[in-house]
């Protein structure tokens, strides 16, 4: 865990609902970009295809990068998402056909 990190691709109106725990959003991921060269970098959207492109992204540039797949796919496996340093069940999933989410989260578009 400590050599991890988990960047959100979101946009500011996504993240603003809740981000997975420990998670830096891009644009501070990219201002402090060369302190995260060691660390494996976790990249992560509403389903997968924005973090998959900036995963590509950054694995041409040397980082050790991985695909999340999505909030949903962590939603599916009962991990918490936090606010304000708060656990919160509300989930920002980009739009109604998007909310795939399982019934004890709150979907937010």
């Amino acid at each position: 865990k400590e050599n991890v990190i988990l960047v959100d691709e979101r946009e500011e109106k996504e993240w603003q609902v809740s981000m997975l725990p420990g998670a830096v959003t891009r644009k501070e991921f990219e201002r402090e970009i060369e302190s995260y060269r060691h660390r494996t970098v976790v990249v992560y959207c509403t389903a997968g295809k924005r973090s998959g492109h900036y995963t590509v992204v950054l694995a041409a540039d040397g980082f050790t990068a991985f695909n999340l797949r999505g909030v949903l796919a962590w939603a599916h496996t009962g991990r918490p998402f936090v606010k304000d340093g708060k656990n919160t069940r509300r989930v920002h999933v980009y739009g109604a056909q998007w909310n795939l989410l399982p019934e004890q989260y709150e979907a937010v578009w």
